[in-house]
């Protein structure tokens, strides 16, 4: 009887069971529809999927981390590439990939370098041999990946290769550092670029557009343009921030922890959840946040869509013909042929009656200087150089700077920087710049303007 009263228990308890789970609501299937295939990008039949899921934490974080991809992420581009478990070659199975690319999580297992690197695998095997694999460049047209050894000597390292479409191919031509992306603002900001006060090349941290003004980072330092002026604000990062403009013009800094720059210059730092940040990555025109171990997602997307990107125009490339000037073409006049209208003459000699003085500059041994003989006498007068536009002149005698001054006294000042310097000399003279080239917004092909940064040196191509 005890048996039986049992089994008559167990019997119920298992019906229970079976009709709460029967109850239980299960998920929908996702609506979200497999992306068209594109030109150039891998294809699975694995349909991508709304990176929307989140670690659970502070219901009051501004990013909190996606569940889901576990391993190592590799910021390329605006993609995130994420390699499962220790991201070692060679691996039987493969770890699995993934990619994270306008806020959708798709697997990749096209993204693994296997096919590329398979002539290497059994030696590596034979010999318990592996390399730790990396990703860099900017997904999917510029992907690269490298296997690193694990001693000094250079053993297990592995050739670099390419991602090609949806396979592997020879990558000996990737450079060992890409092309950094220091873009140029639109004309307007010209004035500002060149006037930030800033110990770094201005484009590494000058931001703009989505009508804020234009603020730049140094450590612990914000500069924010007000009118005509750069104001300094003291800031909580310790190295230089990564900024990225907000289309509601204000600004997010990567530094010290995350901050937004209010359009007033305010910060105000943000909370993150589930995990940390070195990079901001643009996902559909939302600033995510990634790290080498997680991907952050705002918990409100509309208040980190990124402002789009304003295109520097092209300058005129037409060739203006000089006007004849008043200096002395006599001496070289043979070494510019018969058609004296396609060459200039060289610097007049400065008399008081020059209303357009100049001061040609050489080395101390009569050559041409380099730009960086320049960056090196700006950086000395930062606050003062910016008033002596340089040129690069040809004339029929040859090649000269020429640094442009408004009188006499101007003149006698900037002469005595440029022969304090150990590598320069300097001489007065007279040349009228504005008539051998009356539109500076057209390309000449014998006059050029030099643009240095005179904080950092940096030489821009502003033109």
């Amino acid at each position: 009887m005890r048996s039986l009263a049992w089994s008559l228990i167990a019997l119920s308890l298992l019906g229970c069971s079976k009709k709460e789970s029967a109850e239980t609501p299960q998920p929908e299937p996702s609506a979200t529809p497999a992306p068209e295939p594109s030109a150039g990008t891998a294809v699975t039949t694995q349909s991508a999927a709304p990176a929307e899921s989140a670690a659970p934490g502070d219901p009051d974080a501004d990013f909190v981390a996606l569940t889901g991809p576990k391993g190592q992420h590799f910021v390329v581009g605006r993609a995130v590439v994420v390699c499962g478990g220790d991201c070692k070659f060679p691996a039987d199975p493969p770890p699995p990939m993934w990619v994270i690319e306008d806020g959708k999580v798709r697997e990749a297992p096209e993204l693994w370098p296997a096919n590329a690197w398979t002539t290497y695998a059994a030696s590596m095997k034979k010999e318990k041999m592996t390399s730790s694999v990396s990703f860099s460049g900017d997904y999917p047209k510029q992907l690269f990946a490298r296997g690193w050894g694990e001693g000094r000597t250079g053993d297990g390292n592995l050739p670099p290769v390419k991602f090609f479409v949806k396979y592997w191919v020879d990558g000996t031509a990737m450079p060992d550092f890409l092309p950094s992306d220091l873009p140029l603002p639109p004309r307007e900001y010209d004035e500002a670029l060149l006037s930030l006060p800033t110990k770094q090349d201005p484009r590494s941290t000058f931001t703009y557009g989505g009508g804020g003004p234009p603020v730049a980072a140094e450590a612990n330092s914000l500069w924010i343009r007000k009118g005509k002026e750069w104001v300094h604000k003291v800031a909580p990062w310790v190295s230089p921030a990564v900024l990225r403009r907000l289309a509601d013009g204000d600004t997010l800094a990567l530094g010290r922890g995350v901050h937004r720059i209010d359009k007033q210059g305010e910060i105000h730092e943000l909370k993150l959840s589930g995990g940390s940040a070195a990079a901001i990555v643009d996902q559909g025109g939302v600033a995510y946040l990634a790290s080498s171990a997680a991907v952050l997602r705002p918990t409100h997307p509309e208040r980190f869509k990124l402002a789009p990107r304003e295109e520097r125009t092209a300058s005129r490339s037409m060739t203006v013909e000089p006007k004849a000037t008043t200096g002395d073409a006599g001496a070289d006049a043979g070494d510019a042929g018969s058609d004296s209208s396609a060459a200039f003459e060289k610097p007049a000699a400065y008399t008081d009656a020059c209303k357009t003085p100049v001061i040609v500059a050489r080395t101390k041994d009569g050559y041409l200087p380099s730009a960086s003989d320049f960056a090196d006498l700006f950086r000395k007068h930062p606050d003062q150089t910016l008033a002596y536009p340089l040129y690069k002149v040809g004339f029929v005698s040859g090649q000269r700077y020429l640094l442009r001054v408004k009188d006499d006294a101007d003149a006698r000042r900037l002469l005595t920087w440029v022969d304090a310097e150990k590598d320069l000399s300097g001489e007065l003279a007279c040349v009228d710049l504005d008539a051998l080239w009356p539109d500076p917004s057209v390309k000449h092909e014998r006059i050029e303007r030099v643009f240095i940064h005179p904080w950092s040196g940096a030489q821009l191509p502003l033109l």
